[in-house]
């Protein structure tokens, strides 16, 4: 296996919905991998080797969309062209905020109402609205009264446990997000774990 990895400090790794591995290293190698084979991937029509991704997260969700954020280049979605998916189109969002900030993309999820959820370090919480293969973001503001504003933008990882609830930790402490109904309104209840 260490021939695979000729950069052996990996940042990310994810086995998705085919078991293929998806792995990306420091010095911005992407592989896939899948019963100890290289597989041939295309992003826009070129080999997946001729991409320098430093991946910290990816993701695969319920559509067979990847989603690869980056700590500096923000965010990726690639979109099967295929049905082995073995070709994808590839979108690059620099950043999922603004000019100045949303460009360190920690955790990416998708929840039970499939929103996609990213875990930015330098934007906080963001939700993805997707509308014909067109996304929009959507910061989730989180304030306290005498708080600093932003002190939840810095989130580090998120996970969703067996009754759907979103867990984002973050370096101001640890927030949930339920669905406030379950028609896909938009709106969720916030709750707050910090120490006292």
């Amino acid at each position: 296996e260490a021939a695979h990895f000729p950069d052996l400090e990996v940042r990310a790794v994810y086995f998705d919905k085919q078991n293929r591995r998806w792995a990306s290293t420091q010095g911005g190698q992407l592989t896939v991998h899948q019963n100890g084979t290289n597989k041939l991937i295309r992003f826009n029509n070129k080999p997946l080797s001729e991409y320098s991704i430093v991946a910290y997260a990816i993701m695969e969700d319920s559509r067979g969309n990847i989603w690869i954020g980056t700590k500096n280049d923000g965010l990726y979605k690639a979109m099967p062209t295929d049905l082995e998916r073995n070709s994808y189109q590839l979108q690059h969002y620099p950043t999922v905020a603004n000019e100045k900030k949303g460009f360190r993309i920690y955790s990416i999820l998708e929840d039970r109402l499939h929103n996609i959820w990213i875990a930015s370090y330098d934007a906080g919480l963001i939700r993805v609205n997707e509308d014909q293969g067109v996304c929009r973001f959507y910061r989730v503001t989180v304030s306290l009264p005498k708080y600093p504003a932003n002190t939840f933008e810095q989130v580090r990882h998120l996970s969703m446990d067996r009754n759907g609830m979103v867990w984002a930790a973050t370096t101001g402490g640890l927030l949930t997000l339920q669905s406030a109904d379950r028609h896909g309104s938009g709106r969720y209840k916030v709750r707050i774990y910090r120490k006292q």
